[in-house]
Parts: C-alpha cells; structure tokens; sequence
C-alpha cells in the first residue's frame, strides 16, 4: 500500500506520478524498471519516490490494483449487460479488452502492454490478493445462478476461477498470435459452454 504522503498529494501530482510510472512499467521487462526514470517522468527528486513507495514491487502492486478495481468496475457492467450471464460478459470482456479501436478502455490498453513486456510474470505471487476474487467481489449480487447446481458461494467462486483462466488464456493466445483472433475467440465460446454445462443441475436418475 502507498505512504500517507503519496494518498495526500494533490491529484494532478498523483496522475503525473502515475503516468509516468505506467509508461515505464509499460515500456521494459519489470526487471528493467528504473525508478530513476519513473521520478524524472513525474519531475520529482528521487527522494521523494520513497515518501510515496517502499519500493518499486510496492508500486507495481499498487498499479496492479487499481486494474483489478477497474476490472472488477467493468465486468459489473457487463454481468449486468448480459443480464447476469458469467459466461457471456466473458465473451465481451474479451472484445472489450483487446478493443483496437477508438473505444479502447485505458486499463486494458496498459494492462496489455505489461503483459506483452513480461510474458512469464506470475501476477498471483506479486500481488496481495487474489484478482479473480476481486472482481467477483464486485459482480456476484449481479450474476443470475439459476439453473446451477449449486448457489455456494465457493461454488461459484471456482466456476468464476475456471472461466476466468479460460478468458485469460484466450487473452494471452491473442497477444501472441493476434492474426487468429476470430478462431480463438470461437475456441472460448466453446469453452465457455462446457464450463456452463458443467454447473447446471442434473435432473435426478440422469
């Protein structure tokens, strides 16, 4: 979590602050993120990074979680949307975040770059909690679990896992190969199924 000094510091400074670190985040590998240049794309002295952050993972983290926010601000639109469809907000998160055109959302945009500059980075070790369970958080008074086998709330926090790292991979297999974008999109619809029937009750003697 930031330092008292970073919460209270006028918004401009903050954004400027914030900026310039999601350009440098974005730009390297996280290995090869300078603090140096972090502290002269916001024109402070380097002192003062450490008012604001322990240190750059501390920052990273926190950057991290303003996605998860976002994201979980996002998909309570589109649960709602979808009329509480899981598996159908999905298939729009995912047109939604690799959106190329004038609509783009901006945490997607620097979400994805960092993703692109650190293809083997395990988000689950570096950030405090879980995202999955953030975003559920946020979405799971919208979902309509009708039909379900079971309305647990731990139930429904491993479906939205599963579904969760089938709409993560389909992401990730985009970045990579992004002429095949129609295929794996049709690749998750698919996905999206078998993990939509594999909730539902089944009738008794079936």
């Amino acid at each position: 979590m930031p330092r008292d000094t970073f919460v209270r510091l006028p918004e401009e400074k903050r954004r400027r602050f914030l900026d310039a670190a999601w350009a440098e985040f974005s730009r390297v590998p996280f290995a090869e993120v300078s603090i140096n240049r972090i502290v002269r794309g916001a024109g402070i002295p380097r002192g003062s990074f450490y008012q604001y952050f322990t240190d750059r993972e501390e920052l990273f983290r926190y950057l991290l979680d303003q996605v998860g926010q976002w994201y979980g601000r996002t998909y309570q639109a589109l649960v709602r949307a979808k009329g509480g469809d899981l598996f159908r907000a999905h298939l729009a998160a995912f047109d939604e975040v690799l959106d190329e055109g004038p609509h783009r959302l901006p945490y997607a945009d620097r979400f994805l770059r960092i993703l692109r500059m650190n293809p083997d980075l395990d988000l689950q070790k570096i950030m405090d909690r879980r995202p999955g369970r953030q975003i559920l958080r946020a979405v799971y008074d919208e979902l309509d679990l009708t039909g379900f086998c079971s309305r647990e709330r731990h139930f429904v926090e491993q479906v939205f896992v599963l579904s969760g790292m089938a709409l993560a991979s389909a992401v990730m297999d985009v970045l990579i190969d992004p002429d095949h974008r129609e295929t794996i999109r049709e690749e998750l619809e698919e996905r999206m199924e078998i993990i939509r029937r594999g909730c539902l009750a089944v009738p008794a003697g079936t």
